[in-house]
């Protein structure tokens, strides 16, 4: 989706639409900010970029970000219940306005990936209630009181999200050069 569920900080909006108008590609965002539970200032902003010359789009992302080109990750993830595979790089970044810090992680796929992508994507925004009331608690326990440490954190997330979402889990690999 083009759009979020919960608000953006206009000072985030701003920026946002920048790097949009940028790189000349539709940002979509998934994630927790397009279901009940995002916890503004806490839970990062999932974007997903789908490029016809992805090492072009990934060179003026890392520009406009001034990152070093070792900060985009490469993946590869294979979607549950398909044999479809998508290679991407993942670039996580901290954009800080006003003395405001906003995590972002932002995904650059093969336009050839975005209908498999985004389908895997609104599966995952459509959730069940109690799989939703569970990640509230399990953010809960984790953002405001601090009694989880982030690895299990993680790995609880990504059980409930794969396991009770999509009737499977998407194989995701990091490739490290």
């Amino acid at each position: 989706m083009e759009s979020t569920r919960h608000p953006l900080p206009p000072e985030l909006a701003r920026f946002l639409v920048d790097m949009k108008n940028y790189i000349e590609l539709p940002l979509y965002f998934y994630g927790s900010i397009q279901r009940s539970d995002f916890f503004p200032g806490e839970s990062d902003i999932d974007i997903a970029v789908f490029s016809e010359n992805v090492p072009s789009t990934l060179a003026q992302l890392l520009h406009f970000l001034k990152l070093a080109k070792r900060r985009a990750k490469q993946f590869v993830t294979r979607f549950a219940n398909t044999t479809h595979v998508a290679y991407g790089y993942k670039i996580v970044y901290t954009v800080t306005l006003s003395g405001n810090s906003y995590p972002i992680e932002i995904a650059v796929y093969s336009k050839n990936d975005e209908t498999a992508v985004r389908s895997d994507q609104n599966k995952k925004a459509s959730m069940s209630a109690p799989m939703l009331w569970l990640l509230i608690i399990l953010k809960y326990l984790y953002y405001k009181l601090q009694i989880i440490p982030s690895t299990t954190f993680n790995y609880i997330k990504t059980k409930i999200i794969d396991h009770s979402i999509v009737n499977g889990h998407n194989d995701f690999v990091k490739v490290s050069y």
